[in-house]
């Protein structure tokens, strides 16, 4: 995915699964862009969204200018209303900037398990299936979005003078639980 400028203009996209699946394993092996203002990701979203936070968000990776970090985030009404502030709901994980790494997920029917090069980073549970938005990912599809925004409140303005720049996808993968 390719960010740049076209007719004086910064344009960059995002791609979308037509596809969605309710439990599974999610994974890519992305590069990821450099360059102030750069915000790419891999996340999941339900196929039949109504309204946010309230059907849920799945940040497998999120990555904010040029840090060696990524944020892995589980969006709930439960987490962003901090209802409950002991249920961990994201994780900041180091990578090799410069190269390529593996993002994963793992969705089941009672937990979202993130994955970084293989390594396991956190896990969020359905720990309350009476708490309504705890865990509204129970039963529903989802689909896979591979996006390169620029610019935004968490990354500031992107620097013209670093375009274009690309995130570079080698695969991305999804084994489907039945």
């Amino acid at each position: 995915i390719t960010a740049t400028k076209i007719d004086g203009k910064v344009r960059s996209i995002r791609v979308n699964t037509i596809e969605s699946w309710t439990y599974g394993y999610f994974e890519a092996r992305l590069k990821l862009p450099k360059g102030k203002g750069t915000w790419p990701a891999f996340w999941m979203m339900p196929k039949n969204f109504k309204a946010w936070p309230d059907d849920g968000e799945i940040d497998i990776m999120e990555h904010l200018n040029n840090d060696n970090v990524v944020f892995q985030t589980v969006h709930t009404p439960h987490t962003l209303y901090k209802r409950e502030p002991t249920i961990q709901h994201y994780v900041t994980v180091p990578i090799k900037k410069d190269e390529f790494n593996v993002y994963a997920v793992e969705l089941s029917d009672s937990e979202v398990t993130f994955y970084v090069n293989g390594e396991k980073t956190f896990t969020y549970k359905n720990q309350e299936p009476e708490l309504e938005g705890q865990f509204p990912f129970y039963h529903y599809p989802f689909y896979v979005i591979l996006s390169a925004q620029l610019g935004g409140s968490w990354v500031g303005k992107i620097n013209p003078n670093d375009l274009p720049v690309k995130m570079e996808i080698d695969y991305v993968r999804v084994y489907e639980r039945r």
